[in-house]
C-alpha cells in the first residue's frame, strides 16, 4: 500500500516546481535602439524591405522610424512587464504556462461518468504558430492519478479568438491503490496517456487569454493483484477513452 504522506509531498512538489517555473518564466527579450544623439528606444524591430530605415513597434505601441545613419548600436535586453502594453499582435509568443480544469467524460470501466481534471502546462511559443511544452496534473479517475505529458500545439490563425489543434502524449502515476478485498491487495502503478483535440484561445489582451478546448483522450491504469494465501500475482489493466472538455487561462 502507498503512504498517504509520500503522496502528498510528491505532489506539493511537483505543483512547487511548475508555480516556480511560472513565476520566473515571466520576462521579455526587447530591442534596445540608441540614437547618436543619446536617445534610447526599447521595443521589437519590425522587418522591412527599405534598408536604409529601422522601425520599431516601442512599448508603448507606437511605430517609430529611423534612419539606420542615425543609429549607433541596437542590443537586447531582459524586460518584465508591469502592464498589457506589449507590442506584439494576438498569439502566443515566448514562456507561457496554462491552467486548467475540466472533466472527462464517459461511461465504462468506472463508476464516474464525468472525471474531474485539473492541470498546469509550461511551453514556448515558436513564431506564433507553434506551442512545445510539458504538463503535470490531477485527475480523479477510480484512484487519483498524477498525469505529466509532453504537448505541442499548432495555431491556425492569430486573432482575438484563435483556434488550435493539439497532441499529448506521457504517462500517469497512481497516487493511491483500490479498495483491498479479503485475500487480495491491489497495487497501482499508473499507465501511458495520450490525446488530441481542437480548441480557441480567446485573448483578454495581448498577453492573457481565456482558453476552451475539447479532446479525445486516452488513459490506461495498471494494477498488479497479489493472493495473500498464494503469493501469486496478476496484472490487471484499464483502459479508458474519454472525451475531454476544459476551460484555463493562458499566461505569458
Amino acid at each position: 500500500m502507498k503512504q498517504p504522506f509520500i503522496k502528498t509531498i510528491f505532489l506539493c512538489l511537483a505543483m512547487i516546481f511548475f508555480i516556480i517555473l511560472n513565476v520566473s518564466g515571466q520576462k521579455y527579450t526587447v530591442d534596445v535602439i540608441r540614437l547618436k544623439n543619446g536617445d534610447v528606444y526599447k521595443g521589437i524591430v519590425i522587418e522591412q524591405p527599405d534598408p536604409g530605415v529601422l522601425k520599431i513597434e516601442t512599448l508603448c505601441q507606437n511605430i517609430m522610424h529611423f534612419n539606420r545613419k542615425d543609429v549607433e548600436s541596437i542590443t537586447s535586453e531582459k524586460f518584465k512587464p508591469y502592464s498589457s502594453a506589449i507590442p506584439s499582435s494576438f498569439g502566443p509568443k515566448g514562456y507561457l504556462n496554462i491552467t486548467d480544469f475540466g472533466m472527462l467524460i464517459g461511461t465504462g470501466n468506472n463508476s464516474k461518468n464525468a472525471i474531474l481534471s485539473i492541470s498546469s502546462f509550461n511551453g514556448y511559443g515558436f513564431s506564433s504558430r507553434y506551442i512545445v511544452g510539458a504538463g503535470i496534473g490531477v485527475e480523479l479517475f477510480e484512484t487519483i492519478i498524477l498525469p505529466m505529458y509532453f504537448e505541442t500545439r499548432w495555431i491556425i490563425a492569430n486573432n482575438k479568438f484563435t483556434p488550435f489543434l493539439n497532441l499529448k502524449a506521457g504517462y500517469s502515476l497512481a497516487l493511491e491503490d483500490p479498495v483491498s478485498y479479503w485475500g487480495e491487495n491491489y497495487n497501482s502503478t499508473g499507465g501511458y496517456l495520450y490525446g488530441t483535440g481542437i480548441g480557441v484561445l480567446i485573448w483578454t489582451n495581448n498577453r492573457n487569454a481565456f482558453e476552451i478546448n475539447f479532446h479525445y483522450r486516452y488513459q490506461d491504469i495498471k494494477t498488479v493483484r497479489t493472493y495473500e494465501w498464494s503469493h501469486e500475482t496478476t496484472t490487471l489493466t484499464t483502459k479508458y477513452n474519454r472525451l475531454e472538455l476544459k476551460f484555463g487561462f493562458l499566461f505569458q
